[in-house]
C-alpha cells in the first residue's frame, strides 16, 4: 500500500514537473520528488524509470526540471561504498568488457579525424520529417515549400506565418531534383565565392553574413543515405530502426533494475543514458546529458563498482567506467551539429551540457587520463568545422575550472584558449573568453605568466575594433577585459593595454542594446578606476566623446542598473579629466544637454542632437529616441512620468557634478563659472516648467557635489521665482484651443444676435481669465434658452480651461518644489547669511508648495524631492525664532490619519467595511466600536470587494495595500522617511515635538480607569501617537529604537486591552512592526507578559491579544519561524472561544502557523531566547511532533471499562482523539465504512466523562458538561444500543431525544440526569433553541457529511452549538466537490480554511478547472497545487484507515456492473424525448448556461435528467395520466393483453429477477441446483420509494411470492427502524431487505446480507459506497458481491463516469496518507502553500482553440525559450557552485 501511495503522490508531482508554468513550481516539484524517494527508497528503480520518459520530452523546461528531480533523488541515495574483499584478486587488463557485455571505451581510442570522416553527424533530428519533400509525385514547388515551412515552424496554420520567409533560406532550385555531383568541389567553390563576396564588407556586415550562414547550416539534414556509420555512434540506432522495420524481431523490454547491495544503484539508467547520447533527436541527447551530469556529480565516485571485489579492482572499475563515459561524451561533442541562435550568439544545448557532464566525469579521473581528454579537446579545437572547434573549447572551458588542481599541467591549454580568441568564428571567441574569465578571477595574475597576459591584452584590444552588438562574442570579450583590468596593477595595465584606443572603442559600444551596454559600462568603470589619467596628455582628446557617450547612455535608458553604472563612470571620468576638458564641455555643450533633458516625455529627440563624431553619425539609429527610453517601455511598478523624471534627475546630476568640478579650483577664472551659471539660470527664468525643473536640479546637485557651491547671486533669483505666477509653455496646446473656442463662441453669439457686453470680439489674444468670464456670462445667458450649439461650445471651453488650470497648478507645484529643494540645500550647506532661508521674513511661499505637494503629488520622484526639501527645512528652522517646526511636524503627522483604513474612527471603525463582511464576521456596525476585531473585518471587506469587482483575491489584497493608500498619507510617509534618514540618531533631540506626540498620549493613558469612563476624546491623541509610531518604527535609527521606542512596550501591552476596537487594532499593528524590526525583544515581551492573558475571561483582552498575534504573524511571515511553536499551543484554546470573531482569527493564526511547522525543527533557536521560553519551546515541539506523526503519540489507556476487544487500529484512533482532546483540537474520523467509528467514539466519550468526574473531585463546584451525538434518524436507536452494549450504564447515561415536540419538551427537563444526548439532525434543527442554550463537552456529528451544504438551515443550526470538543464521523467527507470539506471544517475550526469565498478561489475553482477536458497546462498545474495544498493543510486533523489495510480477516468486496438492454417501450419513451420541446429547452439551457440564473438553469436540466433516469428504471414512473402519450401507450398495451405493471416492460425488473434467481433467492427448494449453491441474502437499494413499490408489488408479490423480505424507507417511523435492522440480521429466513439509499445507506450494520443490488444510482458516488458498505464491515464473514444494474447506452452510463470523477477528487484530498501524518514532508508544505499568493495575470481556463483567430493559432505553437533560460543553465559560475567534491 505504501508503494501505491507513493505512486499516487509521484504522479501528481510529475504533473507539476511537466505542466508547471513557473520555474519555482517545477523545481519545487523536483525537490518533493526527492523527498518522496527519501520516504520510499525501495522504489528507486521505478522512479528512475519514470524519469527516463521525462528526459526525452520536447519541452525545454520539462527536461531541465526532470534533471533537477534526478539531482534531488541522487542526493537522497546513500553513497555507494561497498566494503572491499580483503583477498586481493588480479586486476583486469585494459579493454575488458563491461558487466553488461558491452566494450569499454578508452580515451586513447577516440580519433577525432576518423569520427569526422566515417561517422554520421548528430543533427536536430533523424531527418525523417523531411524525407517526403521530393517532387516525384507531381507536387508543385510551392507545395513543397509550404510543407517545409510547416515542418520548420515558420507557418502556424491557415494563411498566417511568423513573418520569416523561407526564401531567405533556400530558393526554388534547391527543391528540384538534381544529379549527383562532387560534393567536395561544390564546397570548395562555395567557400571561394564566399571569400570573394565578403572581402569588401565591413566587420558588421561580415558578422551578419556569418550568422546567416550558420542558420542555413543548422537546417541541413543527413547528406546521403550512403554515409558510413561510425564504429561507436549509431549501433544502438541501427538496432532500434531494424526492430521498428521488422516488429517480429523486437524483443520484450527488459526489466529496468539493479541488484540491490551488489552493483551501483544507477547502473541500468546510466547505461541507457549513455546510449541515448547518440539518439537522432537533439532533445533526447540533451536530456540524457543533463541526467548523466546530475548523477555523476553526486555519485560518480561509485560508478561501475561491484560489491565483493578487491579495493584495487574497485578503483580500476571506477576509472574504467568513468573513462568509458568520458570517451562517449567526447564522441558526442565531435558529432553533434545542433545549435540554436538566440539573441546575439549561438547556443549548442547538447554540446554545452555534454561538456559540463564531461567536466564532472573527469573530476574523479586520474590526472593522466585528464591529460588525454584535454589532448582530444585540443585536437578538436584545431578542426576546420566550427562546430567541432566550438565543442573542443566548450570542453576545455569547463574542465579547466573543474580541475584547478591540475592548472600547472594544463597551462598549455590555457594558451590554446587564448588562441581561441583569434578564431574566425564569434561563438568560439565567446566560449574562449568565458573560459578565461573564471581563471583570471580565481587564479589571478600570479598563476599566469606575464607573456600570456600581454598576449591576452593585445588580442582583446584588437578584438574590440571588430565587435559590435551583433557579434556573438561581444559581451564575453568585454567581461574578460574587465576581469583582466581588475587583476592588474596600474603599471602593468599601462604597459600592456592601449587605454586610449580601448576607451574610444568603448564609447561606441555603450550605444548598443542593454546587454552589451551593461558589459561595456562595467569595462569602462574598471578602466577608469584603474588609471590616474590626469597625468596622461592624450586624455583630453577623448574626453568630449566620453562625455557625450555617457550622457546619451543615461538619457535614453530606463534601466536603473545602467543609469547607476553610468553615474559611477561619470563621477570617475570627471574626477580624472583635466579641468580644461570639463570647462570646454560646459562652455560649449552644457546648454545643448539641458535642452535635451528638458524635453517633454513624449517628444522625440532631434535627429542630430547627440551626433558628435563622424563614426557616430554614420552608425546613428534612424528611429526616434526619447528621454527615458521608448514611450512603450515600462519598468516594474513605475509609470512613464516617473521613469522620465528619474532620468531627468540622473542627467541633471551628471551636469551638476561636472559644474562642481569646473568651479572647484576656479581661482582667477570667475568668468568661466559665471558663463556656466548664466547658461543654467537661463533655464530657471524660462517659461518652460521642465526647463526650470532641470535648472534647479543642476544647481541642487552642484550644491550636493561637495566640490564647490554655486555663486551666491543665484540664491536671490531662485527665491524670487517662487512668487512668480505664469502659465507655462507645456499648456500651449490648450491655450491655442481656448483661442479657437472663444472665437467660435463669439461668432455664434453674433449670429444669434445675443446681447453680449464683455467686448471680447475686439481682442486679438484671449487669456484664460477671459475664458472664465465668458463661461460665467454664457452660463447665465443660456439658462432659459435652447441654443444647443452654443451650449456645447461653452461646455468644451469650460472643460479645456479647467484642464489647463489643473495642469498648470501641478506644474507650478513641481517647479516650486524643485526651487525650494535647491534653496534648502544652499541654505543647509552654506554659512553665508545671504544664502540662508533663515533670513526670509515670510515662510508661507516656501512651506505651502511643499505641504500641497505632500497632499496631492502622485509621482514618486517628485514626492521624494518634496520630502527631501522638507527634511532640510526642518533642520534649518531649528535655529529660527519663532520655530515653525512644531506646527509643521503636527501637520505632517496629521496627514497620516487621512486614510480611514489605517486610522479607523474610534466611534465608527467599520465605516469602510462592507455589509457582507460584517455579516460574515457576525458583527454589527454598533458592535464594531468595541466588540470587533478590525483586522478581520478589513480582510473580509477586501474579499467581498474582490468578488464584487471580479478580481482575484491576491490582486485585490495588493490593490488594497498599495492602490487604496491615500495620496496625502503616502506623502506624509515619504516625508517622515526622509526626515528619519536625515536626522538619524538626533531625530527626537532635533524634533522633540515628534517624540512628545508619540510618548505622552501612550504613557499617560491609564486603560483600566479609561475603560470605566470610555470617552473617545481621551484616546484621540493616543490613536495619532500609535499611527506615528507604526510609521516610524521601520525607518527610525537603531539607537533611538533601543533607547526610546522599546521602552514603550509595557504601555502598548496595556493598550491592547482597551475597550475601543480601533485602539486595539492600531496597537496590534504597532506590535507587528516592532516585532519585524526587533523580533527578539518584542516577541519575548509578547510571549511572557501578554500571551498568559489569552485565557482571560475579559473579552477585550482575548480580542486584543489574538488580533495582535494575527498582525505579528502576517507581518513577520517566515521570520516567525523561531516563535511559531510557542504561539501555536496558546492559540489552540481560542479556537473554541465563545466569541465568533476570536474563533475565526485564532483558527486563521493556527492555520498559518501550521504551514511553518515542517521546517521549524531545522530553524536555529533565537540567540536571545530566554531559558524559560527555550524550555517551553522544547515541550511545545513535542506536541507538534505528535500532531504530525501519530506513531509518536503517547500511549493512551481508556480509563473506563469497555465491553469489547479493541483492535490495534481502533486503539490508535482513540489515542488520536485523546490527543486532540488534550490540546483542544477538533478533527474528522473518516475511517472506511464498517471499521467501528462508533465504538471508538464511545470510548472517548466515556473517557471524557471519567476525567470530568476526576476534575470535579479535585476542584469543587465545576459544572459537569454533557455530550451530544447528532446522527441520522435511522441511527439514533443504533447509537443507544451501542452505548448500552459497550459501556457501563453507570458511566454513560444516554438520553434518546426523539418523539413528537410535546414528548421532546418533557425530555428536556431530564437533561441533568443524563451525560449523553442522542438526537437526529432534524430534531436538532427544530429544537436548536434548546441545544444552543447549553454548553456541551463533546459535539459528535455522525455521518457529518450531512452538513456539507453550508447554506442550508441544518448546517447553520448545527454550527451554532457551543462545545469544547467537536468531532465528525464520516466515511465520505467529500462527496461531490471539495467545497463540502470547507463546510465540515467550518463546524470544527471556523476560519481554518479561510472564508468560503477564499476557499473556493484557492481550492475549489482550480481543482474543478483542472478536470475540464479543455483545461490548459496552467489549469492542470494550479489544480494539482491546490489539491496538494488542501491535502496537506487538513492532513493533521483527519484520520482515515481503509478496510483492506487494517482488516486482514475481512472478506473481499466484489463490485460488478450488470448491464441490461431497454425494453421496446423504454426505448420508445427515451427516443421520443429527443423530439420534445423539453429536450430542446434542455439543449438551450446547456448551451446558454452562462446567461441563465442558477435556479432557472438547474430547474430545466434537473427535470430533464430526472425524466430520463425514471425511463431507465420503469416506464410507469413517467407514464402518468398527464403524460401526452399515456392513452396511446395504455391502449396499445391493452390490445397486446399487457399492462404497465408487467415486468417485461422494465429491463431492470427482468434482470433483477434473473439476478436473484442466480443468487438462489426465489428458487424452489426442490430444484436440483439448490444443492450446488449457497443460500444468499440480499440488500436491494433504490433511490426513490416509488421504485421500491414497483419492486415489491410488480416483482416480488407477483413473480417471487415465496421470497421473504423486509422494507426500510422513509415511511417507517424512526424509532421502528432499528428493530427492522435487528430482525434482518438475526433472522436468516428473511431473504431480502428493500431500502432507499437515503434511509438505509448511512451508518447501519447489515452484515446479515452478503449481496447488495443497486436498482438505481446516485449522482453522488459516496451515497452508493456508503450503502454497499452496510454489508461489508466488521462482522462480515462472507464475500460481499455488489451488483449495479445499468441500462446500456443511456444516461446511467454518464452517471457512472461522473461518479468516477468525483471519487478521484475525494481520494486526492483524503488519502491513506491521513493514516500516518509522517507523510508531511520537511519543506514540501511551504512550496505548496504559495498558492495564497497567486500570479496576478493568472489566465482562465483555455477556451476553444479550433478557431482561426491569431490567438488560437499562437496557442498551437510549441514551447519557445529565451536567452535567460540558456544563461541560467549554462552560466559557468553557477556550474562551478553546483559541483560536489
Amino acid at each position: 500500500m505504501a508503494s501505491d501511495m507513493s505512486y499516487s503522490r509521484l504522479d501528481q508531482l510529475l504533473t507539476l514537473l511537466e505542466n508547471g508554468t513557473t520555474e519555482a513550481t517545477r523545481f519545487g516539484a523536483a525537490r518533493q520528488i526527492g523527498m518522496l524517494h527519501r520516504r520510499f527508497p525501495q522504489n528507486l528503480d521505478q522512479v528512475l524509470d519514470k524519469m527516463m520518459s521525462f528526459v526525452k520530452k520536447k519541452e525545454w523546461n520539462t527536461r531541465i526540471a526532470s534533471a533537477e528531480a534526478i539531482k534531488h533523488i541522487c542526493m537522497e541515495v546513500p553513497q555507494w561504498k561497498p566494503d572491499p574483499d580483503l583477498q586481493e584478486s588480479p586486476v583486469s587488463a585494459l579493454g575488458e568488457v563491461n558487466n553488461d557485455g558491452s566494450m569499454k571505451m578508452k580515451i586513447s581510442q577516440v580519433d577525432v579525424n576518423m569520427l569526422m570522416t566515417r561517422s554520421k553527424f548528430l543533427l536536430s533530428s533523424s531527418g525523417e520529417e523531411f524525407e517526403h519533400m521530393d517532387l516525384s509525385e507531381g507536387r508543385t514547388v510551392a507545395q513543397a515549400r509550404q510543407q517545409i515551412e510547416k515542418k520548420m515552424g515558420l507557418s502556424v496554420g491557415g494563411n498566417l506565418s511568423l513573418g520569416i520567409s523561407s526564401k531567405d533560406l533556400f530558393v526554388d532550385e534547391d527543391l528540384m531534383p538534381v544529379a549527383s555531383s562532387n560534393a567536395g568541389d561544390n564546397v570548395s567553390s562555395s567557400k571561394a565565392n564566399a571569400n570573394q563576396i565578403t572581402e569588401k564588407m565591413s566587420s558588421r556586415e561580415r558578422n551578419r553574413v556569418k550568422r546567416k550562414a550558420k542558420l542555413l547550416s543548422k537546417q541541413v539534414t543527413a547528406e546521403s543515405t550512403q554515409e558510413l556509420i561510425g564504429w561507436i555512434v549509431l549501433e544502438a540506432s541501427k538496432e532500434k530502426k531494424r526492430k521498428l522495420d521488422d516488429p517480429s524481431e523486437a524483443k520484450p523490454k527488459k526489466h529496468r533494475s539493479t541488484k540491490p547491495g551488489v552493483e551501483w544503484p544507477f547502473t541500468w539508467i546510466c547505461k541507457e543514458l549513455l546510449e541515448a547520447l547518440f539518439d537522432p533527436s537533439w532533445e533526447f541527447r540533451h536530456g540524457a546529458s543533463l541526467a548523466i551530469r546530475e548523477i555523476l556529480n553526486v555519485h560518480g565516485a561509485g560508478a561501475g563498482i561491484q560489491a565483493g571485489c578487491a579495493k584495487a579492482k574497485m578503483q580500476r572499475d571506477n576509472f574504467d567506467w568513468l573513462e568509458d563515459a568520458a570517451a562517449r561524451l567526447l564522441t558526442v561533442l565531435v558529432l553533434d551539429k545542433f545549435g540554436d541562435f538566440v539573441s546575439d550568439q549561438m547556443i549548442a544545448p547538447v554540446r554545452e551540457t555534454c561538456a559540463q557532464a564531461l567536466a564532472i566525469t573527469v573530476k574523479y579521473l586520474h590526472p593522466d587520463i585528464v591529460a588525454d581528454v584535454m589532448n582530444v579537446l585540443a585536437a578538436m579545437s584545431r578542426q576546420k568545422d566550427w562546430e567541432v572547434r566550438h565543442a573542443g573549447f566548450l570542453g576545455m572551458k569547463y574542465i579547466l575550472c573543474t580541475r584547478e588542481d591540475l592548472y600547472p599541467k594544463n597551462l598549455q591549454f590555457v594558451q590554446t584558449m587564448i588562441r581561441g580568441l583569434c578564431d574566425d568564428d564569434g561563438d568560439i571567441r565567446s566560449v574562449s573568453a568565458d573560459a578565461l574569465v573564471p581563471l583570471i578571477k580565481r587564479l589571478g595574475r600570479e598563476s599566469m605568466p606575464m607573456e600570456n597576459l600581454s598576449q591576452l591584452a593585445g588580442i582583446l584590444c584588437h578584438a574590440l575594433q571588430d565587435i559590435d552588438d551583433l557579434t556573438a562574442s561581444t559581451r564575453s570579450i568585454l567581461n574578460l577585459l574587465t576581469e583582466l583590468v581588475a587583476s592588474l596593477d596600474e603599471e602593468q595595465a599601462s604597459r600592456i593595454l592601449d587605454v586610449r584606443n580601448v576607451l574610444q572603442r568603448l564609447w561606441l559600444l555603450i550605444k548598443n542594446p542593454s546587454p552589451v551596454k551593461l558589459a561595456a559600462l562595467q569595462t569602462i568603470l574598471a578602466v577608469l578606476n584603474k588609471f590616474e589619467s590626469k597625468t596622461v596628455d592624450w586624455f583630453s582628446t577623448i574626453s568630449e566623446d566620453g562625455f557625450w557617450s555617457l550622457l546619451e547612455c543615461c538619457i535614453f535608458e530606463s534601466d536603473q542598473r545602467i543609469q547607476n553604472l553610468t553615474l559611477k563612470a561619470w563621477v570617475s571620468f570627471c574626477h580624472q579629466n583635466p579641468r580644461a576638458s570639463l570647462v570646454n564641455f560646459c562652455v560649449h555643450h552644457l546648454e545643448n544637454v539641458l535642452s535635451l533633458v528638458s524635453l517633454p516625455e513624449n517628444v522625440p529627440m532631434p535627429k542630430d542632437s547627440l551626433q558628435y563624431s563622424e563614426e557616430t553619425t554614420r552608425n546613428a539609429d534612424a528611429t526616434s529616441r526619447y528621454i527615458g527610453g521608448a514611450p512603450n517601455l515600462r519598468s516594474a511598478g513605475e509609470s512613464r512620468s516617473e521613469i522620465v523624471a528619474k532620468t531627468r534627475s540622473a542627467a541633471a546630476k551628471m551636469c551638476g557634478l561636472m559644474c562642481g568640478h569646473v568651479a572647484h579650483g576656479a581661482d582667477g577664472e570667475d568668468y568661466v563659472v559665471g558663463t556656466v551659471v548664466s547658461k543654467i539660470f537661463a533655464y530657471i527664468s524660462s517659461r518652460g516648467a521642465y526647463h526650470r525643473v532641470v535648472g534647479c536640479l543642476v544647481f541642487f546637485y552642484w550644491y550636493e557635489s561637495e566640490k564647490s557651491t554655486p555663486p551666491p547671486t543665484i540664491f536671490s533669483g531662485l527665491l524670487n521665482s517662487l512668487s512668480e505666477e505664469l502659465y507655462f509653455n507645456e499648456i500651449t496646446s490648450l491655450f491655442v484651443q481656448v483661442q479657437s473656442e472663444i472665437r467660435t463662441a463669439c461668432q455664434l453669439i453674433a449670429d444669434k444676435g445675443l446681447d453680449f457686453r464683455l467686448g471680447l470680439q475686439a481682442k486679438q489674444v484671449y487669456t484664460f481669465e477671459d475664458a472664465i468670464a465668458l463661461h460665467s456670462e454664457l452660463e447665465s445667458m443660456l439658462r432659459n434658452t435652447d441654443f444647443a450649439d452654443l451650449n456645447e461650445c461653452d461646455k468644451r471651453l469650460h472643460s479645456i480651461v479647467v484642464e489647463a488650470q489643473t495642469r498648470n497648478v501641478r506644474l507650478q507645484r513641481i517647479v516650486r518644489s524643485h526651487v525650494i529643494q535647491c534653496l534648502s540645500s544652499a541654505s543647509y550647506r552654506s554659512d553665508d547669511p545671504v544664502q540662508s532661508l533663515l533670513q526670509v521674513s515670510k515662510l508661507n511661499p516656501i512651506i505651502r508648495p511643499l505641504m500641497d505637494g505632500l497632499k496631492k503629488e502622485e509621482n514618486l520622484v517628485y514626492r521624494k524631492v518634496i520630502s527631501q526639501s522638507m527634511a532640510y527645512l526642518l533642520d534649518l528652522f531649528r535655529r529660527r525664532d519663532p520655530c515653525p517646526n512644531p506646527k509643521l511636524v503636527r501637520n505632517i503627522c496629521l496627514l497620516l490619519c487621512s486614510d480611514k483604513r489605517t486610522f479607523p474612527d474610534l466611534l465608527d471603525p467599520a465605516a469602510v467595511v462592507t455589509s457582507d463582511a460584517l455579516t460574515q464576521c457576525m458583527c454589527s456596525r454598533k458592535d464594531a466600536t468595541n466588540y470587533c476585531m478590525l483586522s478581520l473585518l478589513y480582510k473580509h471587506s477586501v474579499l467581498t470587494d474582490s468578488k464584487r469587482k471580479n478580481l482575484p483575491y491576491s490582486v485585490a489584497v495588493e490593490a488594497d495595500q498599495n492602490g487604496n493608500c491615500d495620496i496625502a498619507r503616502a506623502g506624509a510617509l515619504a516625508c517622515l522617511e526622509s526626515v528619519c534618514r536625515h536626522f538619524k540618531a538626533d531625530l527626537f533631540e532635533s524634533l522633540p515635538v515628534l517624540w512628545d506626540m508619540i510618548c505622552s498620549p501612550i504613557t499617560s493613558q491609564n486603560v483600566p480607569e479609561a475603560s470605566n469612563n470610555s470617552s473617545p476624546d481621551k484616546f484621540k491623541d493616543t490613536m495619532v501617537a500609535l499611527v506615528i509610531l507604526q510609521t516610524i518604527v521601520p525607518i527610525v535609527d537603531e539607537t533611538l529604537l533601543q533607547s526610546k521606542v522599546l521602552h514603550l512596550l509595557p504601555y502598548l501591552s496595556s493598550l491592547l486591552y482597551c475597550t475601543f476596537s480601533a485602539v486595539r487594532y492600531m496597537c496590534g499593528r504597532c506590535f507587528s512592526v516592532l516585532a519585524k524590526r526587533r523580533p527578539s525583544e518584542v516577541m519575548e515581551t509578547f510571549l511572557l507578559e501578554i500571551m498568559p492573558f489569552i485565557e482571560s475571561s475579559d473579552i477585550y483582552k482575548r480580542m486584543g491579544i489574538v488580533e495582535a498575534m494575527s498582525e505579528i504573524i502576517d507581518r513577520l511571515g517566515c521570520e516567525v519561524l523561531p516563535y511559531s511553536i510557542l504561539l501555536i499551543v496558546p492559540v489552540l484554546g481560542r479556537m473554541s472561544d465563545q466569541n465568533h470573531q476570536v474563533r475565526l482569527v485564532a483558527t486563521k493564526c493556527f492555520a498559518t502557523l501550521m504551514q511553518y511547522i515542517p521546517i521549524e525543527s531545522t530553524t536555529p533557536d533565537s540567540p536571545r531566547l530566554s531559558d524559560k521560553l527555550a524550555k517551553k519551546r522544547i515541550e511545545d515541539r513535542k506536541f507538534i511532533e505528535q500532531l504530525l506523526d501519530t506513531s509518536l503519540l503517547e500511549e493512551y489507556k481508556v480509563p473506563v471499562s469497555i465491553n469489547a476487544e479493541l483492535r490495534p487500529y481502533q486503539q490508535d484512533g482513540i489515542k488520536w482523539m485523546a490527543f486532540l482532546q488534550r490540546y483542544k483540537l477538533h478533527g474528522i474520523l473518516c475511517d472506511d465504512m464498517g471499521l467501528g467509528k462508533t465504538l471508538q467514539t464511545i470510548c472517548i466519550l466515556g473517557s471524557d466523562i471519567f476525567y470530568q468526574k476526576e476534575r470535579r473531585k479535585a476542584k469543587k463546584g465545576e459544572k459537569p458538561l454533557p455530550s451530544l451525538v447528532v446522527c441520522p434518524p435511522t441511527l439514533t436507536g443504533h447509537w443507544v444500543d451501542e452505548v448500552e452494549k459497550f459501556c457501563d450504564s453507570k458511566l454513560l447515561t444516554p438520553l434518546h431525544y426523539v418523539g413528537p415536540p410535546s414528548e421532546r419538551i418533557k425530555l428536556q427537563s431530564t437533561l441533568p440526569h443524563h451525560n449523553l444526548v442522542i438526537a437526529s439532525y432534524e430534531v436538532v434543527r427544530n429544537d436548536i433553541s434548546f441545544f444552543s442554550q447549553h454548553s456541551w463537552s463533546y459535539c459528535v456529528l455522525d455521518e457529518g457529511h450531512i452538513i456539507r451544504n453550508s447554506k442550508n438551515k441544518l448546517s447553520i443550526c448545527v454550527k451554532s452549538i457551543r462545545a469544547n470538543h467537536r468531532l465528525i464521523l464520516t466515511g465520505t467527507p467529500i462527496q461531490n466537490n471539495v467545497l463540502e470539506l470547507w463546510s465540515l471544517f467550518d463546524f470544527l475550526m471556523p476560519g481554518f480554511l479561510g472564508s468560503e469565498q477564499e476557499f473556493n478561489i484557492n481550492y475549489g475553482k482550480p481543482i474543478l478547472a483542472s478536470r475540464d477536458a479543455k483545461s490548459s497546462s496552467k489549469d492542470q498545474e494550479q489544480g494539482v497545487i491546490a489539491m496538494e495544498s488542501l491535502h496537506k493543510q487538513v492532513l493533521p486533523f483527519m484520520l482515515r484507515r481503509m478496510k483492506e489495510d487494517v482488516l486482514q480477516d475481512l472478506p473481499p468486496k466484489i463490485i460488478q456492473d450488470y448491464y441490461c438492454t431497454l425494453s421496446a417501450l423504454q426505448v420508445q419513451l427515451y427516443e421520443d424525448f429527443a423530439k420534445t420541446r423539453a429536450s430542446r429547452e434542455l439543449e438551450s439551457s446547456i448551451v446558454h448556461a452562462d446567461n441563465q440564473t442558477q435556479s432557472n438553469r438547474g430547474c430545466h436540466v434537473f427535470q430533464a435528467l430526472q425524466y430520463l433516469q425514471k425511463v431507465c428504471n420503469h416506464p410507469s414512473l413517467v407514464l402518468t395520466s398527464t403524460h401526452p402519450e399515456y392513452q396511446a401507450v395504455v391502449s396499445k398495451l391493452k390490445e397486446d393483453n399487457s399492462s404497465l405493471h408487467d415486468i417485461q416492460h422494465s429491463a431492470k425488473l427482468v434482470s433483477l429477477m434473473q439476478l436473484l434467481n442466480d443468487c438462489g433467492i426465489g428458487v424452489p427448494k426442490t430444484n436440483c441446483l439448490t444443492s450446488l449453491m449457497t443460500h444468499h441474502r440480499a440488500l436491494i437499494f433504490c433511490q426513490h420509494k416509488s421504485m421500491l413499490d414497483i419492486v415489491e408489488h410488480d416483482l416480488l408479490k407477483k413473480h417471487m411470492k415465496k421470497v421473504s423480505f423486509l422494507r426500510l424507507d422513509g415511511s417507517v417511523a424512526a424509532n421502528q427502524r432499528h428493530n427492522i435492522v435487528s430482525r434482518f440480521n438475526t433472522d436468516p429466513s428473511v431473504d431480502l431487505l428493500l431500502l432507499t439509499t437515503k434511509v438505509g445507506g448511512l451508518g447501519l450494520n447489515l452484515t446479515g446480507a452478503d449481496t447488495v443490488i443497486f436498482v438505481e444510482h446516485d449522482w453522488n458516488p459516496t451515497v452508493d459506497i456508503q450503502a454497499m458498505d452496510r454489508a461489508h464491515r466488521i462482522g462480515q464473514r462472507r464475500v460481499v458481491n455488489v451488483y449495479r444494474l445499468i441500462t446500456r447506452g443511456t444516461l446511467e452510463e454518464k452517471i457512472m463516469s461522473l461518479q468516477e470523477f468525483k471519487m478521484k477528487v475525494a481520494n486526492s484530498v483524503i488519502t491513506m496518507a491521513n493514516s500516518h501524518l509522517r507523510s508531511m514532508g520537511t519543506n514540501q508544505l511551504l512550496d505548496l502553500f504559495v498558492i495564497n499568493k497567486v500570479d496576478k495575470k493568472q489566465s482562465k481556463s483555455s477556451g476553444d482553440k479550433t478557431g482561426k483567430g491569431v490567438r488560437a493559432l499562437i496557442n498551437e505553437l510549441g514551447e519557445l525559450w529565451d536567452q535567460n533560460q540558456y544563461d541560467s543553465e549554462y552560466n559557468l559560475d553557477a556550474f562551478i557552485e553546483k559541483l560536489v567534491f
